[in-house]
């Protein structure tokens, strides 16, 4: 998770990165259910996924 949140919030973003952090939050993810169950994934874990296209859409997180 800190790995992807570093990568998101980098100056600059590269597709590799970007598929590197989707991977790594979607890892998480499956960590979560695996550990607390599926009703633990909250829309925000789940919405977390998309951070990603958002990132490569609209530039970088530390743009905003």
């Amino acid at each position: 998770f800190v790995r992807a949140c570093k990568i998101l919030t980098g100056r600059e973003l590269q597709k590799k990165e970007l598929d590197e952090a989707f991977i790594r939050l979607f890892e998480m993810n499956k960590l979560v259910e695996q550990k607390y169950g599926q009703e633990k994934i909250s829309p925000n874990l789940h919405l977390c996924l998309h951070t990603c296209e958002c990132a490569l859409d609209y530039d970088p997180l530390s743009s905003f």
